[in-house]
C-alpha cells in the first residue's frame, strides 16, 4: 500500500548506510542507520526546511525511494 505522508531516503556515508523519514503527518524527521535504529528525530519540520533537507539530500547523493518501500530492501 502506497505511503503518499512520507519521504525517504537512503545513502551511504563512510562505509555506513543511513535513511531518513519525514512523516508529514506529525511534520517529523527520522535517521535510522543500516540496523533500523533511530539516531536523529527532530519534530517540528517547515515546508522551508524539509525543501532544504531535500536540497542537501541531492548533494550528498541520497536515493528518494519510493513510498511503498520497506527499509533497506533496495540492496
Amino acid at each position: 500500500m502506497k505511503n503518499t505522508h512520507e519521504h525517504i531516503w537512503v545513502w551511504v556515508q563512510d562505509s555506513l548506510l543511513y535513511k531518513a523519514v519525514y512523516r508529514l503527518k506529525d511534520c517529523s524527521f527520522i535517521v535510522y542507520n543500516d540496523q533500523d535504529e533511530v539516531i536523529l528525530r527532530y519534530t517540528g519540520v517547515t515546508p522551508e526546511q524539509l525543501e532544504q533537507l531535500q536540497r542537501m539530500f541531492v548533494r550528498i547523493g541520497a536515493k528518494q525511494l519510493p513510498n511503498q518501500a520497506a527499509p533497506f530492501t533496495y540492496l
